[in-house]
């Protein structure tokens, strides 16, 4: 009797053991759970707590910055998105808020894109200004120059002032290339000095040269004015002479002879109407070419200062600018340049 009851209360004691043993099993896992979920959301949080500080730095910064940082924040942006994704939907809210902060992420980065092309095509522009200037300082240094060759380098300093004046304020060359033009436009004056100097030359070279031949052609016209009056004279005598002969012909071969020579007289008086009429266009043809020879001596300076106003470049005022002088051989002493 004493046995049965003490097998009994064992079998009671084991199943209160096992009892215990499950609901101890199951607080560890439920405790685990719990405990692992609360470190994912925590983990989670911090990924779109650190996506929404670059966000916020990168957005709020409008300073301008070198190329180089501006890549460096394309990196940071590109990890932030990359952190983003790694959120899974089962995260809930976290998920929700990370979907909107990636989309942020995405035009940010798109943005600073954007820059970086920017900033790279002023770096270039302010590249090409120097290249331009080294070049034209280079010429103006020379030991002889030919007009021509006077204008060409002021065209360079001309296009290089003009790419350094349309970068924009927000680009980070932007101080160096207000430095910059401080000195190209010094110089540039200083070429167009000297560029005129050489001109006011050559015009007056040229003016000579045209004052000469116009002489020329002043003599030239007088004594062919003398020889067509006198042609003139002959064929109007000639003229009257068949006239007459005609008149006075006694049979018909007379007349027939004196009819043929006063038509030949009338052809000859035809021709030289047309040789007048051709002489005055010849005339006036050169009257013309002096003009438009004359005329980038006189309209230079008005031409150039236009095309400063308006921004044309150096190479198209050399275009635009007729060259009337393009083969001179005019040398004068080279250019001291400040901007080596």
């Amino acid at each position: 009797m004493i046995v049965l009851v003490v097998t009994l209360r064992l079998k009671n004691m084991n199943a209160k053991i096992v009892s215990l043993s499950a609901v101890a099993a199951i607080t560890v896992v439920f405790s685990g759970w719990f405990g692992w979920t609360t470190y994912q959301r925590s983990v989670y949080e911090g990924l779109l707590a650190s996506a929404e500080e670059v966000t916020t730095k990168i957005s709020n910064d409008s300073q301008p910055v070198s190329l180089e940082v501006l890549g460096a924040r394309q990196k940071n942006i590109s990890a932030a998105i990359s952190s983003l994704d790694k959120i899974p939907p089962s995260s809930g809210d976290i998920y929700s808020k990370a979907q909107k902060r990636w989309g942020e992420l995405q035009e940010l980065k798109a943005k600073v894109t954007q820059m970086m092309e920017n900033e790279q095509q002023s770096i270039n522009s302010l590249a090409q200004a120097k290249a331009l200037t080294d070049e034209a300082s280079k010429n103006a240094k020379k030991t002889s120059l030919s007009t021509e060759e006077w204008k060409m380098t002021h065209g360079k300093y001309q296009e290089a002032i003009a790419l350094l004046e349309k970068i924009p304020a927000n680009r980070s060359v932007k101080a160096e290339a207000n430095q910059n033009l401080t000195g190209y436009r010094k110089n540039g004056e200083v070429v167009l000095v000297e560029y005129r100097k050489r001109e006011t030359v050559e015009k007056k070279k040229f003016e000579e040269e045209q004052r000469q031949a116009q002489i020329k052609e002043q003599e030239r016209q007088a004594k062919f004015q003398v020889a067509m009056l006198e042609r003139q004279a002959a064929i109007q005598k000639e003229l009257l002479q068949q006239q007459a002969a005609i008149n006075a012909a006694s049979s018909a071969r007379e007349r027939e002879v004196a009819q043929a020579q006063y038509n030949a007289a009338v052809a000859a008086q035809a021709q030289y109407n047309a040789e007048i009429i051709a002489q005055v266009r010849a005339n006036a043809e050169a009257q013309a070419r002096y003009n438009a020879e004359l005329l980038p001596y006189s309209s230079f300076e008005k031409n150039v200062d236009a095309m400063q106003r308006a921004g044309v470049n150096g190479a198209n005022i050399t275009q635009s600018i007729s060259g009337a002088y393009n083969n001179s051989t005019t040398k004068l002493s080279p250019v001291e340049m400040t901007i080596k």
